[in-house]
């Protein structure tokens, strides 16, 4: 369970009937994105994470989010327990719980 951003995504290589899949659009996470390409280039020296921090506003627009549905489910569960007042393991035993009863 995870998110993970793929750049130029092939649905072709996905089982999308587990998964969900989004272009990304929000600036936070494209900002967030570009941060650990920019740790990756500067740990690895990575050829292709350069050319990709050189040319960010072409390729930041082919990514794709791709996320376990029952991830998902799990974190809009986390939320609504946030939303109810509870925090730390509370909330994440009661969002689990609320998964177990789908």
């Amino acid at each position: 369970g995870g998110i993970a951003y793929v750049l130029d995504f092939d649905e072709a290589y996905c089982n999308q009937s587990l998964v969900l899949t989004e272009k990304l659009t929000d600036g936070a996470e494209l900002d967030n994105i570009k941060e650990m390409i920019e740790k990756h280039v500067s740990y690895t020296g990575s050829p292709l994470g350069k050319k990709v921090l050189d040319d960010w506003k072409n390729y930041s627009q082919r990514f794709t989010r791709v996320i376990p549905e029952d991830y998902r489910k799990m974190l809009e569960n986390i939320e609504n327990a946030h939303r109810k007042g509870l925090t730390g393991d509370e909330a994440l035993m009661a969002a689990f719980q609320e998964s177990l009863k789908n």
